[in-house]
């Protein structure tokens, strides 16, 4: 009679084993779920934090290292020769490169050509009374003019790319009287010409002309 009281224990047992192996894997199953849903949690912050980095990173340099202006380099190349009646062919050449991040948008050039040897008449007089030659407020001797050329293009006509360089030509007859002249460039800052009218990159350079035949 206790053999049908064995069996019956012994049915139980592997019945309780069998439902908590059960549990244990449902458990585990549940542990691995939450720990996918929190990687992916933390995949969405790092995104999420990266993009506001680099956002941050482009902020600085477009706005505080002011990337989004152009910026130029410019140099001068003068060559002379004596002409007819001793005057002289004053070829200039306007050299401008791009050291910017941006497209550089030319519209306007102003090229004026100064006379400062021989002085003129009025600014030998105020040499010899005594006169300050410069006016107030500004730096440089305002010498005679005797040549100026405006240039004037249309949007997209003159543009350099970063990194590269373009060629302004200009050709003058300068009088014989004059021996050693001033040229003066200034390209107009077209990304800046509403908050100031003069901005841009101006250039001055001494050149003396040699008397040397065509």
């Amino acid at each position: 009679m206790l053999i049908p009281v064995t069996v019956s224990s012994q049915h139980s047992v592997e019945n309780e084993a069998v439902k908590q192996s059960n549990t244990i894997e449902i458990s585990n199953a549940s542990s691995t779920e939450a720990v996918g849903r929190i990687v992916d949690i933390v995949k969405s912050i790092v995104m999420i934090l990266a993009v506001l980095v680099g956002g941050i990173w482009a902020w600085l340099l477009f706005i505080k290292t002011r990337q989004r202006y152009p910026r130029a380099e410019t140099s001068h190349n003068i060559q002379s020769w004596t002409i007819a009646d001793g005057d002289s062919l004053l070829h200039m050449t306007l050299n401008i490169k791009n050291i910017g991040e941006v497209l550089l948008s030319i519209e306007a050039i102003e090229l004026r050509v100064q006379q400062v040897i021989p002085f003129d008449q009025e600014l030998a007089r105020n040499i010899v009374d005594g006169v300050d030659l410069i006016e107030e407020n500004e730096s440089e001797i305002e010498w005679p003019e005797i040549y100026s050329r405006k240039l004037v293009r249309q949007q997209g006509d003159l543009e350099i790319e970063p990194g590269e360089m373009d060629q302004i030509h200009f050709d003058a007859i300068i009088p014989k009287v004059a021996k050693t002249i001033e040229v003066y460039t200034h390209i107009k800052n077209e990304k800046k010409r509403r908050r100031d009218k003069s901005l841009g990159w101006p250039l001055t350079t001494l050149y003396s002309i040699q008397p040397v035949k065509e």
